[in-house]
């Protein structure tokens, strides 16, 4: 046998090759099913982190209940939830030490359920906000992901009290808002009194100036409110698939999709904020009110409009 005629029959038996166009076919379809693949990857991680917060959120709330339990049924005071001020002397210009309130007493390591797993305490300023250092000594920028709802301090356990929010906040103009009257029918009812909410940081922690900001001291408290003027309120966060989490007095812990406009970091006509929330009691039943007023809106209210215990009988 010739040696072109061995050399061709190894040819005619070794395997035949992939073409070019071949491999960029299998490259093809490889990178879509990565790219099928990979946003549900995503989604199932966020959805297990969205969980990890809930189960957080409910452990406040947990830690709320004991509290109130030593305390003749009725929750804690808003400004010393996470930390309060203890003066050291007597008198209105006694020096004040900040220290862990009422939530470490009732709760262990609640430097770690305060931190949601997505955002882990970051800030939308960092530099501007609490500095390189949180109020545990690690390296945070915030001190909670998660802050108590302002004006319910003091519920009661048993309290009527129901909270609701509404459906379009766009029916009134962001420049009038919350509305002074509403009907049920404009809202839709909390499934129990929410007391912590994971807070969208756009709009709490993102400004930091008190010219423009006239309730800074929300986020040195850690709380959720309102009656910022042309800033508005606090907004819930939709870190999760577009959601945030609210944990109420009753135990629990939901999931919960705000309406909200196009852009969380632009206010806008649809955006639920703290000033879209209502309340009502039917131990008192006067209709539904605003559970936070606009500063400009309080002289409407003869007195002092909010108070330790107010959501129990509020008007």
């Amino acid at each position: 046998m010739s040696k072109e005629s061995i050399q061709a029959r190894r040819r005619s038996e070794s395997p035949a090759a992939f073409t070019l166009i071949e491999l960029l076919i299998v490259i093809a379809i490889i990178a879509l099913l990565v790219g099928l693949l990979l946003p549900a990857i995503g989604k199932a991680r966020e959805t297990a982190r969205q969980a990890v917060c809930q189960s957080n959120a409910r452990q406040m709330v947990i830690a709320v209940n004991m509290y109130a339990g030593d305390f003749k049924d009725q929750t804690w005071a808003a400004q010393g939830w996470g930390r309060w001020g203890r003066p050291l002397g007597n008198g209105d210009n006694s020096l004040v030490v900040y220290e862990s309130g009422q939530m470490y007493k009732y709760c262990s390591d609640v430097d770690r359920i305060g931190e949601c797993p997505t955002n882990k305490r970051r800030a939308v300023q960092p530099a501007a906000v609490e500095g390189d250092t949180n109020f545990f000594g690690s390296q945070t920028d915030l001190n909670w992901d998660y802050t108590m709802i302002y004006r319910v301090e003091g519920a009661y356990t048993f309290t009527s009290t129901r909270v609701a929010y509404l459906k379009q906040p766009s029916m009134f103009p962001m420049a009038t808002r919350p509305g002074l009257n509403v009907v049920s029918s404009d809202l839709q009812n909390f499934t129990g009194l929410p007391m912590f909410i994971e807070e969208s940081t756009h709009f709490n922690n993102g400004l930091t100036s008190d010219a423009n900001d006239p309730d800074s001291a929300n986020t040195f408290f850690g709380l959720w409110g309102g009656s910022r003027g042309d800033l508005a309120g606090d907004q819930v966060t939709t870190r999760h698939n577009g959601a945030g989490v609210v944990s109420f007095l009753q135990g629990h812990a939901e999931v919960f999709k705000a309406p909200r406009g196009a852009n969380e970091q632009v206010r806008e006509d649809n955006d639920l904020e703290a000033d879209d929330l209502y309340v009502t009691s039917t131990a008192n039943p006067t209709g539904w009110i605003p559970l936070e007023r606009r500063k400009t809106q309080w002289s409407n209210v003869p007195g002092s409009p909010y108070g330790f215990g107010w959501i129990n009988n509020p008007k």
